[in-house]
């Protein structure tokens, strides 16, 4: 089965979390997560004064945290849209150099788990994801490489702004999770 037959065939993420249903079926396949809705009800932070962040997940057992940003087309694209992958490098400010009182409320908890676990070493490393369901391009891979750069800086700063010696420095990672991607996964 195809990963659009597959999706397709999702009634439950489709019409419960409308534009970010794709999002939660890549996080779903990637790590195998049983529970999908109960991992969204702590992790969708899409919506007003989200500041171009739609999900922080956080999974201290895998040692790893996924930031992304998603775009579904309801009409086949050669590529997707590069301006929703620098939202991330938004995103990727916002969460990892703002103070944790800055935040709006609407990403501030995830934000705090995001800090706890990297000043505590629960995670060796976070991926920005921009999922879609369009091929993946190289304009949106040159976006992709600005927003590892700012993460990396951000996160940097971070660290030297820090009270606590942290046990580690999380790698950052970015990925295109676009059609091929999905049919790989």
């Amino acid at each position: 089965m195809t990963y659009e037959a597959a999706f397709n065939n999702r009634d439950d993420l489709q019409e419960r979390y409308k534009n970010n249903a794709l999002i939660l079926f890549a996080l779903e396949m990637r790590f195998d997560i049983e529970d999908i809705h109960a991992v969204a009800a702590d992790s969708l932070t899409d919506g007003r004064d989200d500041k171009k962040i739609d999900l922080i997940y956080i999974d201290t057992d895998e040692k790893i945290a996924v930031i992304a940003q998603g775009y579904y087309s309801q009409n086949f694209n050669k590529e997707a849209p590069a301006n929703k992958a620098s939202d991330l490098n938004t995103g990727a400010g916002w969460l990892l150099c703002r103070e944790i009182d800055e935040l709006p409320e609407r990403i501030k908890p995830s934000a705090i788990q995001l800090h706890d676990a990297i000043m505590t070493g629960d995670i060796n490393r976070i991926e920005f994801w921009y999922v879609h369901n369009c091929l993946e391009s190289a304009n949106v891979e040159s976006e992709l490489k600005t927003v590892s750069k700012t993460a990396s800086n951000s996160l940097k700063q971070l660290l030297e702004n820090a009270s606590k010696n942290t046990k580690s420095y999380p790698e950052i990672y970015t990925l295109e999770v676009g059609h091929i991607k999905l049919s790989k996964w």
